[in-house]
């Protein structure tokens, strides 16, 4: 299985990284888990009750509950909410949100039966597309949750906590189920655009053992943030080696390597095969360079 732990969470980020009222997301991470309802969420609870058939006053008696982690009373009024308003696909986003958190953050069963009807409304809800790569991964079925994380990345705001996450996700899918190593020839034989020069400092030459696993990113010099490529391979003879990386190892079918300018190449050598840094990676970097053409990196350091 994928490592949960770098996508838990999934369900609660689909809430919050959208538009969301005035007290929202900001405030939800450091909501005290607080037994007293507030006025405001009493008045919202009443207001409810008042007009049991008005989808607007559950749905957001649902996404306040969230916000104060009530999950299971959120899942309850969102639940009504998308009974009242079917064709909704937020709605029913909210409500896999909602009741995935309720059952410590797991996607399976109803929440996923949420994120299906949402994606039936509408295939490309990059929320909705996220969470079902959570279920999937949540199943051991690496493939779909790349497949659905991918397609997520396509349609994410740009700049939005979601596209990080997914980021993340994708690396932790490559570690977990290998993706195309770098060098490893395609069913194309499609010529390398990024040819990488990796070398390991002797300052850190007696940490690293074959079969290590030796993770590169690739990421745009002027927004770190931005993850373009990444590969995966097993290190051998003391780590040097020549990568070669070409469109096949992009992370969007957006944005391909063979679009981006200038970019960093980051390496990483890590004894456990994490797809997320650990404290103890051997890790390096390139200088900014262009993606088509040759760059060196040598790891030379240890990550505290």
């Amino acid at each position: 299985m994928v490592a949960v732990a770098v996508i838990a969470g999934f369900a609660y980020l689909a809430w919050t990284n959208r538009a969301s009222p005035a007290g929202g997301p900001e405030q939800a991470q450091a909501a005290p888990k607080e037994p007293e309802m507030s006025p405001q969420l009493r008045a919202l609870v009443e207001r409810a009750q008042a007009s049991p058939q008005d989808a607007d006053a559950w749905a957001e008696l649902g996404r306040a509950q969230i916000v104060v982690r009530r999950f299971a009373e959120a899942a309850e009024a969102l639940g009504k909410a998308t009974q009242l308003r079917e064709g909704d696909a937020q709605l029913w986003v909210d409500h896999a949100s909602a009741t995935g958190a309720a059952q410590g953050e797991r996607m399976s069963g109803a929440p996923e039966a949420s994120v299906q009807r949402a994606l039936a409304l509408d295939p490309k809800h990059p929320n909705a597309l996220a969470m079902a790569g959570l279920a999937a991964s949540e199943r051991g079925d690496t493939a779909a949750a790349t497949r659905y994380w991918k397609q997520a990345l396509d349609v994410a705001p740009a700049g939005s906590p979601l596209v990080e996450s997914l980021q993340l996700a994708l690396t932790a899918a490559a570690a977990g189920a290998g993706v195309q190593e770098a060098g490893a020839p395609s069913s194309n034989a499609v010529e390398p655009l990024l040819v990488v020069d990796l070398s390991v400092d002797k300052s850190v030459k007696d940490k690293v053992k074959p079969g290590d696993a030796l993770f590169l990113e690739v990421r745009l010099a002027d927004r770190p943030g931005v993850l373009v490529a990444m590969a995966r391979r097993t290190v051998v003879d003391g780590g040097a080696m020549e990568l070669r990386l070409d469109d096949s190892h992009s992370v969007d079918a957006s944005y391909r390597l063979s679009s981006a300018e200038p970019v960093v190449v980051h390496a990483r050598i890590s004894r456990a095969g994490l797809g997320m840094p650990e404290p103890g990676d051997l890790i390096g970097e390139s200088r900014a360079t262009p993606a088509k053409g040759r760059t060196s990196v040598s790891i030379d350091k240890v990550r505290r």
